[in-house]
């Protein structure tokens, strides 16, 4: 496997910035990129073992999987893996890791300094008694953004960087599987949604703000319907990119403002 590079609008090519990887290495299981030319890498070995891995990205070519620039190993776990997601803050250096498998913490938090990860930490923020987080993400405003299962719909609640809960929200939207914010707008998009449900399939869908009954409240719009939606980000106000598919997958590029939304408000 290798983390592959690519231009959102599609005027540029594709490469190798990490990779290929040996089959001895880790497996890449979830990515992101991290201010200064690199990228963090949750890892799993054949032997089950879980590791936090940074990397820097030359200009050019690639880096070889063998030599990270920091590795942290976060503990072992008998199974694979569900849907492990990554986010890293944008301007005081920290980054949330979720979905990680028992008996490791469901949410952990590191510190990191260039391309050097500090140490790793359950998250001690999380609400007694909430549900696991299946998402998360990080606002313009460096909040981190968790997302739980909810009755009507998944809940979707904001951290300051020290833990603490801002605000949360049921987003009326089921079975999200990734969501992610815009880097200049700010607008929250995610994948999710229930194959054959006329009013929320599946797709990729807008979380709107808005205000009522005196409150704050969260409206979905789904923006483009595709099938078993898998991964989501955000590469510019233009291009919203999403992976689905099942054995076939594929990445799609979405451009809010040539779609038109096929409904499912």
């Amino acid at each position: 496997r290798a983390i592959v590079a690519c231009d959102p609008l599609g005027t540029g090519g594709w490469r190798d910035v990490v990779g290929p990887a040996h089959a001895s290495l880790p497996d890449f299981v979830a990515i992101d990129c991290l201010p200064g030319g690199c990228v963090a890498a949750v890892c799993r070995s054949r032997a089950g073992e879980w590791s936090l891995r940074t990397f820097r990205v030359p200009p050019a070519g690639s880096v070889d999987p063998s030599q990270p620039a920091s590795s942290v190993v976060i503990g072992s776990a008998a199974v694979e893996h569900g849907m492990v997601r990554i986010a890293a803050g944008r301007g005081r250096e920290w980054l949330a890791v979720v979905g990680l498998p028992g008996p490791l913490p469901p949410l952990f938090r590191a510190a990191y300094a260039g391309a050097s990860v500090r140490g790793v930490s359950p998250w001690r923020g999380a609400r007694p008694g909430a549900a696991e987080p299946v998402a998360v993400a990080v606002s313009p405003g460096d909040e981190a953004l968790l997302v739980e299962r909810g009755v009507r719909g998944d809940v979707v609640s904001f951290h300051a960087t020290d833990g603490r809960e801002l605000l949360r929200l049921d987003t009326g939207l089921p079975r999200i599987v990734d969501i992610a914010a815009g880097r200049d707008d700010g607008l929250l998009w995610a994948v999710g949604g229930r194959p054959g449900d006329a009013s929320r399939p599946e797709g990729l869908w807008r979380l709107d703000a808005v205000w009522e009954a005196g409150a704050q409240a969260v409206r979905p719009t789904c923006v483009a319907r595709l099938a078993e939606p898998r991964a989501l980000a955000c590469g510019s106000a233009r291009a919203i990119l999403v992976v689905h598919g099942g054995s076939s997958r594929r990445l799609v590029r979405v451009d809010p403002a040539a779609v038109e939304s096929p409904g499912g408000r």
